[in-house]
């Protein structure tokens, strides 16, 4: 199973991502751009982080998955999960706030 990021790969071998893709297809590589996680592991470790830090955003949650080599899909699977757990404190979208300040200037 190919375990690297496909633009390292494509990078090293000084080719494009689609055509690493490709060989991918072609010679059967397996490979995986999420971790195989079921909902209710996942489920178990997000919990075991928002207990330890309550108030761990979005860059904080995926930090602490990444940490322990768990790459999620984190707007699909970790974050309505969170927000359904934790109504008092939802997420907020950093990047809009950025945005209106650019903007606005507020």
């Amino acid at each position: 199973m190919l375990k690297a990021p496909i633009s390292g790969v494509a990078s090293f071998f000084e080719v494009s991502r689609p055509f690493v893709y490709k060989a991918i297809l072609d010679y059967g590589i397996e490979y995986r751009k999420f971790t195989d996680l079921s909902d209710s592991r996942l489920e178990e470790i997000v919990a075991s982080v928002k207990e330890n830090h309550p108030r761990a955003g979005e860059v904080m949650l995926q930090g602490h998955l990444r940490a322990q080599g768990l790459h999620v899909q984190l707007y699909i699977r970790v974050i309505p999960w969170v927000q359904r757990q934790d109504e008092d404190h939802p997420f907020v979208d950093v990047s809009i706030w950025f945005h209106a300040q650019i903007i606005y200037g507020t």
